[in-house]
């Protein structure tokens, strides 16, 4: 499962980049205390939502399951289905945080 891939890339990206980043994960689609579980069980600590109607998904025409979604300060988003290597991730952060 990509998510389970991509968890501790993505909490060490919110520990690095605490107070520059906010980091919020969005769930859709499935049961509410599965989502608890997989939260806890890969000590997530940035906020989550569970969007079990779609609009966090529709808001940002997010078409698939896994996506990374990146606001800007000047309020620009950048939408990237699929998932996000630590690499990428940091540069996509690197650009928007300067």
């Amino acid at each position: 499962m990509v998510c389970q891939a991509e968890a501790p890339s993505v909490e060490e990206a919110h520990q690095r980049w605490s107070g520059r980043a906010t980091f919020i994960g969005v769930a859709t689609g499935g049961r509410s205390a599965d989502f608890a579980q997989f939260v806890a069980e890969h000590g997530l600590t940035f906020p989550q939502i569970d969007d079990a109607n779609g609009e966090v998904f529709d808001r940002f025409g997010i078409t698939v399951q896994h996506a990374v979604v990146v606001i800007a300060p000047d309020g620009s988003t950048r939408v990237m289905p699929g998932a996000v290597d630590r690499p990428a991730l940091e540069r996509i952060l690197a650009d928007v945080a300067t």
